[in-house]
């Protein structure tokens, strides 16, 4: 093999190797954020969870599929807040003794999926108002012990309608299903001043509820 060939391999292995390393850290990144910060001279530096660190969780059955811890921890990275957040598997039958072993550890906040967004109505001590109107939450704020239950889709729809340049604050919209989401962005939307709102469903349990 030539000099020039053995360079030109060289430099092959090199950017492969390279490559190699860099998606090996982003997968670390993607799947542990919480344990990445940085690279330094090489070396993975990984962040210490002490005592002082705050446990945020989401509670669900099935919740290990679930991809809202690796957004949530790269959002506590990124924001450099000393939080952590785990999803734990609690199905309906099990999810009141859950709240209650969250409480007595003074968790900050966690969140709901399914099966659990309607029954954590009953065992919130306060409901924001969307969440009183589409009886789901899924979100929870723990303020001095007071758990207050929210439902945060329709928020995140409005802000990202806003984001994109598109003022609906005084407009009709149409909103097609009736769904949980579909709910609270309805219920949002005539909160935050949507003049009219038509709502396209079939017959079905959503259909009666959204006609209450």
């Amino acid at each position: 093999m030539s000099k020039n060939s053995c360079k030109t391999a060289k430099s092959t292995v090199g950017a492969v190797l390279r490559m190699a390393r860099a998606e090996l850290v982003q997968f670390m990144i993607t799947v542990q954020p919480f344990y990445i910060t940085e690279m330094r001279s090489g070396f993975i530096m990984s962040r210490t969870i002490t005592g002082h660190t705050s446990l945020t969780c989401l509670l669900g059955s099935p919740a290990a599929h679930s991809l809202s811890p690796i957004m949530h921890n790269e959002a506590f990275e990124r924001l450099g807040l000393d939080y952590v957040y785990l999803a734990f598997d609690v199905n309906e039958s099990e999810l009141k003794t859950a709240i209650e072993g969250l409480r007595a550890m003074k968790v900050c906040g966690f969140n709901l999926t399914m099966p659990n967004k309607n029954l954590m109505c009953k065992l919130c001590d306060r409901l924001s108002p969307v969440a009183q109107i589409t009886g789901a939450v899924n979100t929870v704020v723990n303020d001095n012990g007071i758990f207050t239950g929210y439902t945060t889709d329709g928020v995140g729809y409005m802000q990202a309608a806003r984001e994109e340049g598109c003022n609906i604050i005084g407009e009709k919209i149409t909103v097609l299903g009736a769904g949980g989401a579909a709910a609270a962005i309805i219920a949002q939307a005539a909160f935050d001043g949507v003049s009219e709102i038509s709502v396209f469903n079939g017959k079905s349990s959503s259909y009666e509820r959204m006609e209450e």
